[in-house]
């Protein structure tokens, strides 16, 4: 029988079984090769393997191994496609919602974001993830109330498993604190503020708000010494010299401003509007006057 088949080919049952294998086989080879190259940083023939591997037959590890890298690439366009997909084949699964919900964070589509997050609550009322990124949906829609009380919602849900959301707390905390400084709740800010001074001192983000809050109430020491924590933990913070300087020209320090001023220029030569970044070509009262309006005009408290 053994030579018939190999003299005629077989019966056509045998030869659709071989090309089904040899189908399945072409197949595994193409997405290990993929997965392989993605975890090499070769992205371009990552994408080669995978888009050849999915013209044998749909895999949905597949599209979510695209998804990652145009993630990467920022190619967010093409990587909402491959979570469409996966949202379609698995409806019900909320880390797919959740990582479109990022996606439209990072380009500013708080619509759809805002309608992703409330497909994840909708399947999970107690996902404090889903609830945070709602609360910042509706903060990129301008609705300040609706946020606060989504992400007040969200810290309710971190503080009873603390352990599991220990780091998500902390964002949820500097995120209502900063909407409610934003609004005007200096004492509600304050609150957060100081729980972050606790919890997490050792975060650049957390002590810019912290400075921030000390600043608005009046608390000018204790905001320079926040300042300089950031300033500490990162030497290029752009915002905190140029908050530090605006505080110090308001407290009458115009040398320690412009000793800030000049950190900005040279950070950012482009974001310190209207300000000359030759001091000695100047006058005093010249470097004084374009100092004031820089600050005057990046100011985040008269914005």
């Amino acid at each position: 029988m053994g030579f018939f088949k190999q003299l005629f080919g077989g019966n056509a049952q045998d030869n659709s079984q071989d090309k089904q294998q040899n189908k399945d086989r072409d197949f595994d080879v193409l997405k290990y090769d993929g997965v392989k190259a993605m975890n090499m940083g070769q992205a371009d023939y990552a994408v080669k393997c995978f888009d050849k591997a999915l013209e044998f037959h749909e895999d949905l590890e597949i599209h979510d191994y695209l998804s990652q890298i145009y993630i990467r690439a920022d190619q967010m366009d093409k990587a909402l496609e491959q979570l469409t997909m996966l949202h379609e084949a698995q409806p019900d699964n909320i880390r797919i919602l959740l990582r479109m919900a990022n996606i439209y964070y990072m380009i500013e589509d708080y619509d759809h974001m805002a309608e992703v997050s409330e497909k994840a609550k909708t399947l999970d009322a107690e996902n404090a993830q889903a609830i945070y990124e709602l609360a910042r949906a509706m903060r990129g829609k301008g609705d300040m109330i609706q946020a606060v009380a989504q992400i007040s919602q969200c810290i309710a849900l971190c503080n009873k498993a603390a352990e599991d959301h220990a780091q998500l707390l902390k964002e949820a905390m500097l995120l209502r604190g900063t909407l409610l400084l934003k609004m005007g709740d200096q004492t509600g800010a304050e609150a957060d503020a100081n729980w972050l001074s606790e919890n997490d001192s050792e975060s650049e983000d957390a002590m810019m708000f912290i400075a921030r809050v000390q600043q608005a109430l009046g608390h000018n020491d204790e905001a320079l010494k926040c300042y300089d924590k950031v300033i500490s933990l990162n030497p290029f913070s752009v915002e905190a010299f140029r908050e530090r300087g605006n505080l110090k020209l308001s407290m009458g320090d115009k040398q320690g401003a412009e000793e800030d001023m000049k950190s900005v220029l040279e950070l950012d030569p482009e974001g310190a509007q209207g300000v000359s970044g030759n001091f000695e070509a100047i006058g005093h009262e010249d470097i004084q006057q374009q100092v004031e309006q820089s600050y005057k005009n990046n100011n985040p408290f008269l914005q």
